[in-house]
């Protein structure tokens, strides 16, 4: 199955991260617009997990990261996708404590090597304590930035999804204990709960996502995309 969308490049060649749905075998697949496709596979020593995070670098190459079985470690992959990669072989960038909630792999342009690179930003939770962890680490494994911030009425809620903004910094949303959608912004200390049209709360059925605008958007904040009323799609603004 495919990891995520396909890259397609100018001249038109496609490519393709599958995995098994165990995570026990992963490789990427090499269409190109002439020629036969090719298969490379991941040397994998550890099963990627079921939620891995990709990233379609801009200077034609790609990371790929995830969770160990016990979410405490991440491993990342790395291929040039400019001509046949050499041998995809994961390595473990970063070992946590405690269990790690969630992993998103960013990409930025590092000014002094010149080139694209991945950044992970990992979330831990405290919810005994209210707290959020957020950690920056580099394509390396260095943190980066390691923040913690207390967000009233994390307690009981269920992690749902991630987004970043430009400059890196997360946007989260929750379910809470009835199923109603939840978006918490560390930076300011918010949990904000949403609500449909009619101002009944979104619950997962609504298929709710974080949306960003870019930082020159004349309509900036943090918006909410979902179903309503199993019928069309709508837009709440949640900050």
């Amino acid at each position: 199955m495919p990891l995520e969308a396909p890259y397609s490049d100018k001249e038109g060649n496609l490519d393709l991260m599958l995995a098994t749905a165990d995570g026990k075998s992963a490789g990427l697949f090499k269409i190109p617009t002439e020629g036969s496709p090719s298969y490379h596979p991941i040397e994998l020593t550890t099963a990627i997990s079921p939620q891995p995070s990709l990233q379609w670098l801009r200077d034609e190459s790609l990371m790929l990261a995830w969770l160990s079985t016990d979410s405490k470690e991440v491993f990342a992959a790395s291929a040039d996708l400019s001509g046949p990669p050499a041998r995809i072989t994961p390595r473990k960038v970063f070992s946590s404590a405690a269990p790690i909630a969630n992993l998103t792999l960013a990409q930025r342009y590092n000014q002094g090597r010149q080139v694209y690179e991945g950044v992970l930003v990992l979330l831990g939770l405290d919810r005994a304590r209210e707290g959020l962890q957020i950690r920056r680490v580099g394509r390396t494994g260095v943190v980066e930035s390691n923040e913690r911030f207390t967000l009233p009425g994390l307690q009981g809620m269920a992690f749902f999804e991630t987004a970043l903004r430009e400059d890196l910094t997360p946007v989260y949303s929750f379910f809470d204990g009835e199923g109603g959608l939840w978006v918490a912004q560390p930076r300011v200390g918010r949990m904000t709960p949403v609500s449909d049209s009619a101002g009944n709360p979104v619950t997962r059925d609504c298929r709710p996502h974080i949306v960003l605008p870019s930082r020159s958007s004349k309509v900036p904040g943090v918006y909410i995309r979902y179903i309503d009323g199993g019928k069309r799609l709508a837009v709440v603004k949640v900050g």
